[in-house]
């Protein structure tokens, strides 16, 4: 049966997302489902926009109405110091919404299916270099 993945992540447009990234963002969202298409064995993907301004119960129960089997955490969550918090309500949530789910991590949208890769694929993931700032450098 095909892994089924989920991408959580802010909204290419949310305001913790610098604005000079929001596109770049908006695009590799579009790149990284396009790449999971292209992996030599077939993967549900979804991304999941979720922002610190929703009740964390929203995630959790979004999570408990999917066959999850992974899930994505995106770096505009995870490199934003201040949204920590969030962040570790996020892990929280997954692990009790979706015991046993795969926890990955990208480096930005299009890193995903290195993630994906890593946990549902090929042993090794080719390696991989951001060419998208990390927030805050």
């Amino acid at each position: 049966m095909a892994p089924s993945i989920v991408l959580v992540g802010l909204p290419h447009n949310h305001p913790a997302v610098p604005a000079d990234l929001q596109e770049i963002v908006r695009t590799g969202l579009e790149q990284a489902r396009e790449a999971v298409q292209t992996l030599p064995y077939p993967v549900t993907y979804e991304f999941l926009p979720f922002t610190p301004e929703e009740p964390i119960d929203n995630l959790k129960n979004a999570l408990k109405q999917r066959n999850v089997d992974g899930v994505v955490i995106g770096l505009g969550i995870r490199g934003n110091v201040p949204l920590t918090p969030f962040f570790e309500k996020i892990v929280n949530a997954v692990v009790e919404a979706r015991p046993g789910a795969k926890l990955m991590f990208n480096t930005d949208p299009k890193s995903t299916v290195d993630a994906i890769q890593r946990w549902f694929g090929k042993e090794e993931a080719p390696a991989y270099t951001a060419d998208v700032p990390l927030i805050g450098s």
